[in-house]
């Protein structure tokens, strides 16, 4: 094809998205958001955008530079609130068709037959409205197809009850209101629920507040200003104290009191979180189909298909392991990426290990959860990991040598705990494969479990590192249609190549006879 004919091709779809757009505005005005959307709006970039800048401006210098970059960028991202005069919508006989952007527009249209997933957001700001956010997911892509923000109550019903009727991967409402009549009812019936003392555990194996009191640490040590008065306010506090007159005793007894006290905050914060988080989850199973419904202030509530589950992970770190339960993920074919805020990834946020597999049967019958064989990985490998942490120590030691020798030497103390830590890794790391599922252990103190349904496969490697051939051994690695940048895939490692080929060989015929479902 000629560069005229590829210039004159790619005129003629302009020229179709074009007449298609204009044929959207002749036809019919479409929905619009509702009136109160700008707020929302706003409300949104001001959380992504502009807080971030503004924290970012009062944590440097504030010279006319930071402040030109910072007013432009909030200028940008105020006008983008403007969207609301320009976004619009038609429920089409056969497609959704969302129509959006101020100088560059766009038209999109979703088939009703592509449509996997209708989540639902409803926070306190919503109910005061009487709105709802709707995202409409399809089985492909790490964005929802349509992201409506926001439209009224009744309004969003009626698209949901549409699209369901035009598409058999949609439920209807119908079956989630009957499901709500009863509060006890729903939660008796469901297949997994998380009283608020279990929502109490969670906060604690999960210590979240981590991350914001890392934040906000890092930002008072970068604001020179708060800085300042954070340290003459704990100079003048600690002046007050009068050290010098403590005793050994004073200074263990108000040693332990700070701890205490700041393990208390970080447990309360971790707490508080894991109930606006995961409040009332509930999970049932609907047909073909997981419904979930989690959140205290903001509710969200999501149809998930039980054939696009691509992979399952069973997450244990040593606090799941004191209380005896584990954590369960999912990531699901072309699902929406974690880090959007209307993403479902939990099939069981916490949960009892004794029970895990039981639940696992009732969600996927056909896998048999409790009779997985894990095979050990070779005893050599000990030798290859010991030899990755003592190549850490040297690192480490070589630039603090430079500063400070005796701390350097110090440093030498941590080759036996490198030599402990490869045999307690080669000793917890396994993999499994059968006719059902291939799956992989990993993690000494943190113990992370990965599972694969033979038919969710789309790739197979099989590949070999130089220090892999000194060995004779290789690795295998699986993905899924739900792999996505971040994601850890299923490996399968540190193997002698003699025995991974039957495998590999095993699984690629499985995976060619099989049939893939999406």
């Amino acid at each position: 094809m000629s560069k005229s004919d590829i210039n004159q091709s790619e005129n003629s779809q302009t020229d179709e998205n074009s007449a298609a757009l204009k044929k959207s505005d002749l036809k019919t005005a479409g929905y619009r958001l509702a009136r109160v959307s700008p707020v929302f709006l706003f409300i949104e970039v001001a959380k992504k955008s502009i807080f971030p800048l503004v924290v970012t401006f009062l944590g440097t210098s504030g010279g006319l530079q930071d402040r030109i970059f910072i007013g432009v960028a909030v200028f940008f991202s105020l006008f983008s609130i403007i969207q609301y005069w320009f976004f619009h919508y038609w429920l089409e006989d056969d497609r959704l068709v969302v129509k959006s952007g101020i100088l560059f527009k766009s038209l999109r249209q979703v088939p009703y037959e592509r449509i996997q997933n209708i989540t639902t957001e409803r926070n306190i700001l919503h109910r005061l409205f009487n709105v709802t956010t709707l995202q409409i997911e399809s089985a492909s892509g790490q964005k929802p197809e349509a992201l409506i923000r926001v439209i009224s109550t009744e309004q969003a019903r009626y698209v949901h009850q549409f699209i369901a009727d035009k598409s058999s991967h949609v439920e209807r409402l119908d079956a989630h209101r009957s499901a709500e009549h009863s509060e006890q009812t729903r939660q008796h019936t469901a297949l997994f629920h998380m009283p608020p003392k279990q929502v109490f555990r969670r906060g604690l194996v999960s210590l979240k507040a981590l991350l914001p009191i890392g934040i906000v640490f890092s930002f008072l040590f970068q604001n020179d200003a708060l800085r300042g008065q954070v340290t003459a306010f704990l100079t003048q506090f600690i002046g007050g104290l009068h050290l010098e007159m403590w005793t050994w005793q004073t200074w263990a007894l108000y040693g332990v009191v700070c701890l205490i006290a700041g393990i208390f905050v970080l447990l309360a914060i971790s707490v508080a979180i894991a109930f606006l988080q995961f409040h009332d989850f509930t999970l049932d199973k609907k047909g073909e189909r997981l419904h979930i419904q989690t959140g205290l202030l903001t509710n969200r509530q999501a149809m998930v298909p039980i054939k696009r589950i691509q992979l399952i992970r069973i997450i244990q770190s040593p606090l799941h392991k004191i209380f005896g339960q584990v954590s369960i993920k999912m990531e699901t074919a072309g699902g929406v990426s974690e880090d959007n805020a209307m993403s479902m990834h939990w099939l069981a946020p916490l949960i009892p290990e004794l029970e895990a597999h039981d639940f696992l049967k009732q969600i996927q019958p056909q896998m048999n959860w409790s009779e997985i064989e894990w095979q050990a990985i070779e005893p050599e490998a000990r030798k290859r990991v010991f030899k990755k942490g003592l190549l850490l120590v040297l690192v480490l030691m070589v630039p603090l040598a430079y500063f400070y020798a005796w701390w350097a030497m110090m440093m030498l103390m941590m080759v036996p705990y490198a030599w402990w830590y490869a045999g307690q890794y080669v000793r917890k790391a396994a993999f499994t494969h059968n006719r059902q599922v291939v799956g992989s252990r990993l993690g000494v103190f943190f113990h992370q479990q990965q599972f694969v349904d033979i038919h969710k496969i789309q790739n197979i490697k099989w590949h070999q590192t130089p220090f892999d051939r000194r060995y004779t051994m290789a690795r295998l690695t699986v993905d899924t249609a739900g792999s996505s940048v971040m994601s850890q895939p299923v490996s399968l490692h540190y193997v002698l190549d003699e025995r991974l080929q039957p495998i590999y060989q095993n699984l690629t015929q499985q995976v060619a006879e099989s049939r893939f479902v999406w």
